[in-house]
This record gives structure tokens, C-alpha cells and sequence, in this order.
């Protein structure tokens, strides 16, 4: 589960568009905004965590978007 810090105007994600080996695009609903799509790239994230993206992403079949 990854989670993630983002602007206190956004409401939630709504879907995913795409996914492809840690690109991510994704449909967002901003507080007085239609939905637009945002675009999230995990490899320079996990890089700058001193994570190897090939080993850490092999394993992901499937990502989905979930509230806690």
C-alpha cells in the first residue's frame, strides 16, 4: 500500500486510468474543479527512497485506489 501526500484541495482520486511498471495516470476531483487527470510517477520516488523500482514493482499486477 502506497500512500500519498497531495494538495488539501483535492477530494479523492476517482479511477485509475493507466498503469505501466510505476506510471500511473490517474482521474482527480479538485474542490471546485471538474475532474482532471494527474499523472504519478513512482520511479523517482522510490529511487529517492533508496529503493530498487525493477525488484520493488516486478511483484505489482494490479494497482486500485482505496480509502482508509
Amino acid at each position: 500500500m502506497i500512500r500519498f501526500r497531495t494538495s488539501p484541495r483535492l477530494e479523492r482520486y476517482t479511477r485509475i486510468v493507466e498503469w505501466d511498471h510505476g506510471y500511473i495516470v490517474v482521474m482527480a476531483k479538485y474542490e471546485g474543479h471538474e475532474e482532471e487527470e494527474e499523472y504519478i510517477d513512482l520511479i523517482p520516488i522510490l529511487k529517492n527512497l533508496y529503493f530498487d523500482p525493477d525488484e520493488f514493482l516486478a511483484p505489482i499486477k494490479k494497482v486500485r485506489i482505496r480509502y482508509v
